[in-house]
């Protein structure tokens, strides 16, 4: 058992399955204890930092749920960052660096940056949406799910700074063969 003094990155278990199995456990007792003793060290470490992860986790979805109950003034003649139109009365979003946009124009906005399958749902949602609220037979409870997804989709991200806003710069403007080739010098 010189091996495992000599060797700092070789273990006990390491050793133990090429043992005859006639091997008695009393001779390398001294190398089990040790091996159990950092192993139980090793165990108390994750129990520690899963202890940590879950505090920072609580202080998370304390901090979201203090997130969701904000509320801010807004001036009366707040306008929309992309549409221009007043923000009063309709629904809007607003971002923590002041940008304020309303919920038609940041849908419309998202609709050229978001994938083709999730551009559709969220066209679905709002028809759905619409439907719940125009008929009045929707659950409000129902269309606050709705309303949730469709929040979640549309204004995770900043329009502007998201990942998928600058990832969405290096496509053409031009939507057409013929449109790209006017553009030509």
């Amino acid at each position: 058992m010189n091996c495992l003094q000599l060797c700092p990155l070789l273990t006990i278990e390491d050793v133990v399955r090429y043992l005859p199995d006639d091997s008695l456990i009393q001779d390398f007792s001294d190398e089990i204890c040790l091996s159990l003793e950092e192993s139980n060290r090793r165990v108390q470490d994750l129990k520690s930092q899963m202890v940590e992860a879950e505090r920072a986790a609580h202080v998370i979805r304390e901090d979201l749920t203090k997130l969701q109950q904000l509320t801010v003034s807004l001036p009366e003649n707040r306008l929309c960052d992309l549409s221009h139109l007043p923000v009063k009365g309709r629904p809007h979003y607003l971002y923590p660096d002041g940008s304020c946009f309303l919920q038609s124009a940041l849908v419309e906005e998202m609709s050229h940056v978001l994938p083709g399958e999730e551009a559709a749902h969220v066209q679905d949602l709002q028809k759905k949406i619409n439907m719940a609220r125009d008929t009045g037979t929707g659950k409000s409870e129902a269309v606050a799910k709705l309303q949730a997804e469709l929040d979640h989709i549309i204004a995770r991200e900043h329009p502007f700074y998201s990942k998928r806003f600058i990832g969405s710069l290096s496509q053409s403007f031009a939507s057409s063969k013929g449109e790209v080739d006017s553009w030509k010098l």
